[in-house]
């Protein structure tokens, strides 16, 4: 669907303020309780017809807000027009009619609202499928950001990301020069992130071969297609049919064949931070052996806090994470290791992976499947698992010499802890007997999280020696970067950061 070339009027008190006479005051009512007031955006032609509705988008809380009963809306499905292409889900819309000409509005759901702290990733990648088509398919060529704003078709990309910002079109531009250089001599016809070939493959490898999320297999953000995509869904059900024979592999072979031939081309995404975006291709060859040995890090460099600092008239733990820095030669490498939900009541651990020299360019997490089978293949006790620490103050007294023990293990060992013995007790003890708090790191759910790092960490000590710790390090970026060479699990993919 496309917005009206005039552009956006944006927030509801602006909506207001363009409305019409007569419907100003009917639109601030209705949208008065917008747990999203800003996250509003109209078409700046208001149409003049009575019989042609006024479209407003809205994020998907203040769109539930309109469908309550007794607001006097009535739901509707959009025209043709106003549908995404190759959308898994439709849109859904409400219309009201104000005024004494019956003039209509038409509110459409586009989604989650803004969030400050945690961007809205799908329209990002929904703003980088655009732009790729724009270049790749319709040959349109920019001299600089800017020009992206003067696109005739900006609409477009305001429809699937209605608050792009300066930040995101400078990467998107970014993103342009470097997919032009890459795949210009390739005619390319469909870009999908939503439906089509991307809900079919995530489909397929979870009925085929019980891999939930897509991801664990292949990071691909947008698939951008030569030809038609029915005909490269057809082949796969084809040349894999449901037996027990098949194999993750053979998927694997053929999409690798694609990829090298530029049939099809699963694209990793993230913000462009640096002067110009870069391209790299995995799983698509084999590893040379001057490749593996850039990823033989040395033994690794492990900093697990427990300081405190004053936050509210409490002690709260410095951090939450632990940080693991790899190195060899050159080639850097960083883990983060924390609670994976971040919240209490608390969860399991995450292994993030992050390259330091681009820190917003994220590997992603060791999917935990496989972190499990390098436990067990090293012979590592290590379960990641938080039922199996102490969730209470009883219980972490009770064994609290064993917790000792490993503290002083890892203090010895050359891990930085920033506190002594003593200092690890009374912290510890202090954040058993308070009570969970969701922003500060403080409570018994942050605790547990400490001691399930602090075991993870003394398992690596006690258990291994310095070789197998390296082929451990080794082994776990790999698997945040979802690299196997050609004949490992994971699908081919180039990166773009």
């Amino acid at each position: 669907m496309g917005l009206a070339k005039g552009g956006l009027i944006e927030s509801a008190t602006e909506v207001v303020s363009k409305a019409p006479k007569g419907i100003g005051s009917p639109m601030e009512s209705l949208m008065s309780t917008f747990p999203f007031p800003n996250d509003v955006w109209a078409d700046s032609a208001v149409p003049t017809s009575p019989s042609r509705p006024w479209r407003i988008l809205t994020a998907t809380d203040n769109f539930k807000i309109l469908t309550q009963r007794g607001r006097g809306g009535k739901k509707i499905n959009p025209p043709k027009s106003m549908s995404p292409a190759n959308a898994s889900k439709r849109r859904d819309a409400v219309q009201f009619e104000f005024g004494a000409n019956n003039m209509k509005v038409l509110f459409v759901d586009i989604g989650p609202a803004r969030d400050p702290v945690k961007p809205q990733t799908a329209q990002q990648e929904r703003g980088s499928a655009w732009i790729f088509k724009r270049v790749l398919r319709d040959n349109v060529r920019y001299d600089s950001w800017q020009a992206i704003m003067n696109d005739p078709k900006y609409y477009e990309l305001l429809d699937v990301f209605p608050n792009v910002n300066t930040e995101w079109l400078k990467s998107y531009y970014k993103q342009n020069e470097r997919m032009i250089k890459e795949f210009s001599d390739t005619r390319w016809n469909e870009f999908s992130r939503d439906g089509g070939f991307m809900y079919f493959i995530s489909k397929f490898i979870k009925d085929r071969f019980g891999i939930s999320k897509k991801d664990t297999w292949n990071t691909s953000d947008v698939w951008i297609i030569s030809g038609k995509e029915d005909g490269y869904i057809k082949e796969i059900e084809e040349q894999l049919p449901d037996n027990p024979s098949q194999t993750i592999l053979e998927l694997n072979s053929l999409m690798r064949s694609w990829f090298k031939n530029r049939k099809v081309v699963g694209v990793s995404l993230k913000l462009i931070s640096g002067k110009e975006a870069k391209w790299k291709e995995y799983n698509v060859d084999d590893l040379t052996l001057d490749e593996k040995n850039n990823y033989n890090y040395d033994d690794a460099k492990i900093t697990m806090k427990f300081n405190t600092k004053r936050e509210g008239g409490k002690d709260t733990f410095g951090t939450q994470d632990t940080t693991v820095f790899l190195q060899s030669g050159t080639a850097k490498f960083k883990f983060q290791i924390k609670d994976l939900s971040g919240k209490p009541p608390g969860g399991n651990l995450k292994f993030e992976g992050t390259d330091p020299n681009s820190p917003k360019a994220r590997a992603g997490k060791a999917p935990e499947p496989f972190t499990v089978q390098i436990f067990k293949d090293l012979g590592l006790m290590f379960r990641n698992d938080n039922r199996r620490y102490p969730p209470d103050y009883d219980t972490w007294n009770k064994n609290k010499s064993q917790w000792i023990n490993m503290f002083n293990v890892v203090s010895g060992a050359g891990v930085k802890t920033e506190a002594n013995e003593t200092e690890f007790v009374e912290i510890m003890d202090a954040m058993y007997q308070e009570d969970n708090g969701r922003g500060p790191a403080r409570g018994p759910w942050i605790a547990r999280s400490k001691l399930m790092q602090l075991d993870f960490v003394y398992s690596l000590y006690d258990q291994l020696d310095a070789n197998q710790r390296r082929e451990f390090w080794t082994d776990m970026a790999f698997l945040s970067m979802r690299m196997g060479g050609a004949s490992g699990f994971f699908g081919p993919f180039g990166k773009l950061f």
